[in-house]
């Protein structure tokens, strides 16, 4: 069974990554042949991970919301990062500091992806966005002026 909040919550994240890559396809100087390091591993792992547990609902180490209140309470903090997520897009697409910009929008999914599984009681996302956060943080940081996606 799909869970409708991560569901939605993955679109939101996504539609911006979607933009960037059509914006930016074919203007990559990567080689098709770069070795793909451990940190980038333990990042897909940690990503892949949140969208499969916040999409999927598996009964696995997850007990929903605690209330109706914990519900509100996640849809206006999330809708607030959601927001901050889309303005640093825009931020970013206009050339504005764009190491800030690369940084927050690696630490604003983090965020989302950690809060959202502790308001939704879903650890085992808390437990994959922490693994996100480390890599793709860290990835971010590291990149010089490469973007990293969600």
């Amino acid at each position: 069974m799909i869970n409708i909040y991560g569901a939605v919550l993955l679109v939101l994240l996504m539609i911006p990554n979607i933009i960037y890559l059509q914006k930016t396809k074919g203007n990559s100087n990567e080689s098709e042949h770069k070795k793909i390091t451990s940190v980038e591993i333990t990042e897909q792992i940690g990503r892949y991970g949140c969208i499969i547990f916040l999409l999927v609902n598996t009964g696995l180490f997850e007990y929903g919301f605690a209330s109706y209140a914990a519900v509100l309470i996640w849809a206006v903090i999330a809708a607030l990062l959601m927001a901050a997520y889309y303005l640093f897009w825009v931020l970013l697409f206009k050339k504005y500091n764009e190491k800030l910009c690369m940084i927050l929008l690696a630490v604003i999914p983090s965020v989302i992806f950690i809060f959202s599984g502790i308001m939704m009681r879903r650890m085992i996302v808390v437990v994959f966005g922490v693994i996100f956060a480390a890599a793709h943080i860290y990835i971010t940081y590291n990149s010089g002026k490469k973007s990293r996606v969600i």
